[in-house]
């Protein structure tokens, strides 16, 4: 059987041209191929972890007994408390992960006496006796103390037998919760986060002339919830439009030239 040579001349030449067009258009379909990885990859690297902080501060009200009774014993006692519930986290806002408690006690005390003394000495009558004993106390109010198993946090400062005097103590204490019992507390209504805070003072005197005492507290509790905020926008982001678009794009372009390589 004869071949045509003028056949074999035209057929042999769309077929370097389909191979031509084939090696060229690859780099282009790599290329594309590349930057729709790479904005894939950019719409689906997740958010940022956040946190939200509340913090609660003050100061209870100054303490303070004063007596110029002569040679008579006595004491004085004062309690106060306070309760505060703390911001609750939203649900709303995310997904939990932990969550940190920092509670800062501080306590501070001071006394002046005058003792008895002989006439015309520097001895005392009887020994003199003045003390102040301060006890702050902080602690997450049940339930939800049951279901984190927090303990309570104390801070005390005492001054005895001193003329004159002054005491200071601080005490802090962080926790952090974490797990998935802990998380479903904080998040449970019927379990909100109460602060609960009580300053006692109980102090005496006797055999002096004269004696003053007072004490304050201070406290500082700092909540802070880290949590991976949820996914509220309905529409798709600015790099998905941009991902479709270059996506119909390299599609419109491939078939274009296979329709001209036919």
């Amino acid at each position: 059987m004869s071949v045509d040579p003028t056949f074999q001349a035209r057929s042999a030449v769309p077929s370097r041209s389909r191979r031509g067009r084939k090696g060229g258009s690859a780099p282009s379909l790599r290329s594309g191929a590349a930057a729709l990885v790479a904005l894939a990859t950019f719409v689906a690297t997740p958010a940022a972890a956040a946190t939200l902080t509340y913090t609660l501060s003050g100061v209870f009200p100054m303490f303070g007994a004063d007596t110029s009774t002569v040679g008579t014993d006595g004491q004085f006692s004062s309690s106060k408390t306070l309760e505060e519930l703390a911001p609750s986290f939203a649900a709303s806002l995310g997904v939990l992960k932990s969550v940190t408690i920092e509670e800062t006690l501080g306590a501070s005390t001071q006394v002046s006496w005058v003792p008895i003394l002989a006439p015309g000495t520097s001895n005392f009558v009887f020994p003199p006796s003045v003390g102040i004993n301060l006890q702050v106390e902080s602690e997450i109010r049940a339930p939800l103390n049951a279901a984190l198993g927090y303990g309570a946090v104390t801070a005390m400062s005492s001054n005895i037998f001193a003329l004159s005097d002054s005491f200071q103590n601080s005490f802090t204490k962080t926790s952090v919760f974490s797990d998935a019992g802990a998380m479903d507390a904080f998040l449970s209504t019927s379990a909100p986060l109460t602060i609960y805070r009580t300053a006692d003072v109980l102090g005496h005197f006797g055999h002096v002339v004269r004696a003053s005492a007072g004490a304050y507290a201070a406290y500082q509790t700092v909540i802070t919830y880290d949590y991976d905020p949820a996914d509220t926008a309905p529409a798709p982001e600015p790099a998905t439009w941009a991902l479709m678009i270059a996506g119909f794009g390299l599609t419109g372009v491939t078939l274009r030239r296979r329709r001209a390589v036919a």
